[in-house]
């Protein structure tokens, strides 16, 4: 189908029937066993290279050793020499009859489904050659293709699944069709004894294909919602792209009873889907390739986004550490997927707690990733105390923490990278607790003061290595001067009330720091009445009679001892 229809049917709201041409034609198992990679928090924009296919519009794709097989339309097929990525070969072209829609790959043959006119096959045991296409029966609306032994199986948007006997490749034979089918069919996956169909508004269809001449009525999973485009079986689950809703997993464990849908919203439109390993690859519409971690099925993580713009992807096909994607405007879309996994921290320290002295202390990490490059370890505030130094994949990483570190919260940052520059972070708080009260290091003495004083005030010093605050209290009253903030080695004053009347006053000062230690100190002032105490002038009268005294009782001596 080319762009322009696909733009019209859009317009027209009948995506589900353009979206067809989307849709995933998946491998045989063997070609799905690829090594597992790891996920990563923050994508980044990876390499992409083109394949411009100057005829149709790219519709479908399959891979298969050194070779891509794209169906394009109007056009037929083209096939792509993709062994070296950076160095694509020139599209070798096989015009056929029809609009091929869906392509697979199996022995010799490449296996069409063509719109609304043949499914075909071409023999393609040299690629650089393929044969001529042999037709088949006319089929309604053929999307896509699966290939299971001796039979082709179509989802066919009109009629549902037919079921077609290609153990001749060269003479295909005659159409069987599923009973009691109504909707659409967008794409099929077989496996076992069963076939699993995207049908649209309908969702999961399920078909019992154990005699492929007689297949049974379709079972549909319940509470569907949105549009199925594209599935994908692996393990006990079925993984269907979804228009709007992004992926969806049923549990099909049991095919007879299939489960409810989980939804997973990828942030477009689901149009393709691929699974490898614990990882779901989605062509999300309009510009997207989307990865979902599905290690637990039941509770998918956060999905890998990488837009593109590339007008659109119909579908896609991942291969190694590459992910294929036929598109409208550009053609085929190679992505390396692997640039899009980055590190995974797989064991995180906690944060740490430690008493001001300590020593020996240390944090460990351990992160995967395929393709490691360095780590850097930082002290927040301060800058990078370990790196950027080498890492391995799996592991463990221990950093060292510096003795004698004063007390108070550290924060301790490291930081994987890959050789793609992907990284990701984890951070991890260290206190270090003091024990220790305040120490006040100078204390005033008791004081007396006289009613009617006009100034007084009390001064203290403390030193911690993690001042608070402080509060001064005078007994029988309260507190008197509220929690204010104060530095070690400084001094701490206290403004005395004027006014204050004839008695005893006793000021506390409580100390303390951010760890709740404390020290606190009192101070009496006692205020006088102006009577009881002695005015200067009173004080000279009482030496001078004094030395009066002094003089006369020397001159009675004198005056004695000249007698004798």
């Amino acid at each position: 189908m080319n762009k322009n229809h696909v733009k019209i049917n859009k317009k027209w709201n009948v995506l589900v029937l353009i979206l067809c041409i989307i849709l995933l034609n998946i491998v045989p198992n063997d070609e799905k066993n690829h090594d597992d990679i790891h996920t990563l928090q923050t994508p980044i924009a990876s390499t992409a290279y083109y394949v411009n296919i100057t005829l149709s519009d790219a519709q479908d794709v399959y891979v298969r050793g050194d070779f891509a097989y794209i169906a394009i339309g109007l056009d037929g097929l083209a096939i792509v020499n993709i062994s070296d990525p950076t160095n694509l070969g020139v599209p070798v072209y096989k015009l056929a009859s029809g609009d091929a829609q869906g392509v697979y790959v199996e022995g010799n043959y490449v296996y069409i489904a063509a719109g609304n006119t043949f499914f075909f096959a071409i023999d393609i045991s040299d690629p650089t050659n393929p044969g001529i296409p042999v037709y088949g029966s006319p089929i309604t609306h053929g999307n896509s293709v699966f290939v299971s032994g001796s039979y082709a199986y179509v989802a066919d948007s009109i009629s549902g699944l037919a079921i077609i006997d290609i153990s001749i490749p060269s003479t295909p034979g005659a159409m069987i069709y599923a009973p009691s089918w109504t909707g659409d069919a967008y794409d099929v996956y077989i496996r076992g004894d069963y076939a699993y169909l995207a049908t649209s508004t309908s969702g999961l269809a399920i078909i019992d294909i154990s005699d492929p001449t007689n297949p049974g009525a379709p079972v549909f999973a319940p509470n569907w919602s949105g549009q199925a485009m594209d599935v994908f079986v692996s393990g006990d689950y079925a993984y269907i792209a979804n228009n709007p809703l992004g992926l969806s997993i049923i549990n099909v464990s049991d095919p007879t009873n299939p489960g409810v849908p989980i939804h997973k919203d990828t942030g477009g439109n689901g149009w393709g889907v691929y699974v490898v390993g614990d990882y779901a690859y989605l062509a999300d519409f309009p510009g997207g390739l989307v990865i979902v971690d599905i290690s637990d099925p039941t509770n998918p993580g956060t999905p890998i986004i990488e837009d593109r713009d590339d007008g659109g992807p119909y579908n896609i096909f991942v291969k190694g550490d590459y992910a294929y994607i036929p598109t409208p405007n550009v053609g085929l879309v190679i992505v390396h997927a692997r640039e899009m996994f980055g590190p995974i921290i797989t064991d995180t320290p906690s944060d740490l707690i430690v008493d001001f002295g300590y020593t020996g202390k240390n944090i460990s990490w351990t992160a995967t990733d395929r393709d490691p490059s360095n780590y850097s370890v930082e002290l927040v505030g301060t800058g990078i105390v370990a790196g950027p130094t080498p890492w391995t994949n799996g592991t463990e990483i221990t950093f060292n923490i510096p003795d004698g570190l004063l007390p108070g919260d550290r924060v301790f940052k490291i930081t994987f990278t890959d050789i793609y520059d992907n990284t990701l972070s984890d951070s991890v708080t260290m206190t270090v607790r003091d024990t220790m009260d305040p120490i006040i290091t100078s204390t005033p003495p008791d004081f007396t003061v006289v009613v009617g004083y006009s100034e007084a005030n009390i001064s203290w010093t403390a030193t911690d290595h993690t001042p608070d605050t402080y509060t001064v209290s005078l007994e029988g009253s309260g507190v008197v001067a509220t929690a204010t903030a104060w530095s070690s080695g400084t001094e701490i004053t206290y403004d005395i009330p004027i006014g204050l009347a004839v008695g005893i006053y006793n000021y506390t000062i409580n100390i303390t720091d951010d760890f709740n230690n404390y020290i606190t100190d009192t101070v009496t002032m006692t205020v006088v009445a102006a009577s009881a105490a002695i005015p200067y002038g009173n004080f000279y009268l009482l030496f001078l009679f004094g030395a009066i005294i002094s003089l006369l009782v020397i001159q009675k001596r004198r005056k004695n001892m000249s007698i004798k």
